[in-house]
């Protein structure tokens, strides 16, 4: 758990929502993809087709929004389509 506190505060630090409840929103989002923290690897399931994904931590605190942590496969059918990432 320390290490999902540690994340969140990394990720809180770099997000543009300053809003006091945001960190609390963080934990929830992990929580929501299935997020597992291992040192400097981060372990999620991506939130379209529920398949595992691998990242950094370094990588996964840029992410600002549920897009961000799809997986390729999901990411690359979305763009296909029209309206692409909305």
């Amino acid at each position: 758990m320390r290490d999902l506190e540690l994340l969140a505060q990394e990720h809180f630090k770099l997000c543009h929502a300053e809003s006091p409840r945001h960190r609390a929103e963080l934990i929830i989002w992990y929580a929501d993809v299935g997020v597992a923290v291992e040192g400097q690897n981060v372990q999620y399931h991506c939130p379209v087709c529920g398949k595992i994904v691998h990242s950094t931590v370094d990588e996964f605190v840029h992410h600002e929004t549920r897009w961000g942590l799809t997986c390729p496969e999901c990411r690359a059918k979305s763009e296909s389509r029209p309206g692409g990432t909305d």
